[in-house]
């Protein structure tokens, strides 16, 4: 990486920093001000007076709170996805085209709080000493089902999936994914450069829906050798069973954080969890929730993508071709090769390139020629 694009990399990486602070500082000040000013009372009082039904009244109240909250964090959404993105060239995105992306993603976005929601206050309703356990139940067959229906249901939504047209390569990932017993459907083109320059890769699914997914922005940019070390590492997930961890993992923390909000919900919220009124004060004990727990969560994750890491250079046996691999993401993506360490302990699901290089070199008895 050049020295003008490692700067123009650290400069893109603070700015997004500070776009995420600043979105969680919005959604506890619009929060704490729907609470405060008595507006969430008003609503609430509106939707139980217009339906006598409870899951009705909470999908009308969602309706009115969730509309609201994102007409709020619209501008800033915007500048964040939008125009950030163009001012640092790694858009393709119109803007016609991100207002129809817009569109999809509020609607998934909407549909799902909405099954929280409703979760959220049946849980409540039947079980109102024990709800955060019934809530974190449903919470995890709720993503088992996602990443299950993930490949053939909500990819296909944004991104048109078509059959690998290189037959190599198709057949050396087949080969691959064979060697290491996880064995894939196929593997496919995704069209990812409709809306960004970033590239990316996948192996997404479980049992007969997993498939390889390759963005065309890394097959336009990077070899086949490239392409095969990135999928190892893909595959090394599934092998080690990554997949396994990360929900036991998200079980237990999302438990215990359930549980968390229940004691605070009993001292905290005068009028009782169950008041649809006290949904903002929730939002922002979650907020704050999420925030707190992103270092542990963050951890996990670097644990696990650095031992993926070591089962790609394992499997390739090719060293070289995932050091490239690593610069060229960097440069693409725009991504920090060494970001301040408390960046990467706090924000960072993967460990930072220059670390990955590193491991990669040590691997080859520094071998690997910058």
């Amino acid at each position: 990486m050049t020295t003008d694009r490692s700067a123009e990399a650290q400069h893109y990486a603070r700015l997004k920093r500070w776009l995420w602070l600043a979105d969680v500082g919005l959604t506890l000040v619009w929060c704490w001000l729907a609470q405060a000013a008595g507006w969430s009372h008003a609503w609430a009082g509106w939707a139980e007076a217009t339906s006598a039904s409870r899951w009705m009244s909470v999908a009308l109240y969602g309706v009115v709170f969730g509309v609201l909250f994102y007409l709020v964090g619209l501008p800033l959404h915007y500048y964040s996805s939008f125009l950030v993105e163009h001012r640092f060239h790694l858009s393709n995105q119109t803007p016609q085209q991100w207002v129809w992306r817009e569109c999809k993603q509020a609607l998934v976005a909407a549909l799902l709080g909405l099954l929280f929601l409703e979760g959220l206050y049946f849980c409540i309703g039947v079980a109102p000493f024990h709800w955060w356990f019934l809530l974190a139940v449903g919470w995890w067959v709720v993503t088992i089902v996602l990443a299950r229906i993930l490949p053939t249901v909500i990819i296909p939504l944004f991104y048109r999936c078509v059959p690998l047209d290189d037959a190599t390569l198709r057949q050396t990932l087949l080969q691959l994914s064979q060697q290491v017993r996880v064995p894939v459907m196929d593997a496919f083109r995704i069209d990812l450069s409709r809306d960004t320059k970033k590239a990316n890769a996948a192996v997404v699914g479980w049992g007969k829906t997993r498939r390889v997914l390759l963005a065309d922005t890394l097959l336009g940019h990077f070899t086949s050798e490239e392409v095969t070390a990135v999928v190892a590492h893909e595959l090394g997930h599934h092998r080690l069973h990554h997949i396994p961890v990360h929900l036991v993992a998200s079980l237990v923390t999302t438990t215990a954080g359930f549980w968390l909000l229940a004691q605070w919900a009993r001292g905290a919220l005068p009028t009782g969890v169950h008041d649809l009124a006290m949904l903002p004060s929730l939002t922002i004990a979650l907020t704050v929730l999420s925030v707190v727990l992103m270092p542990l969560h963050n951890g996990l994750s670097r644990s696990l993508e650095r031992q993926a890491d070591a089962f790609a250079l394992r499997v390739t046996q090719a060293p070289q071709a995932f050091v490239a691999t690593m610069r060229k993401l960097a440069v693409q993506n725009l991504a920090e090769l060494q970001p301040p360490w408390w960046v990467e302990w706090w924000f960072y699901s993967h460990p930072a390139i220059a670390r990955r290089i590193q491991m990669a070199e040590r691997y080859s008895g520094g071998a690997v020629q910058n």
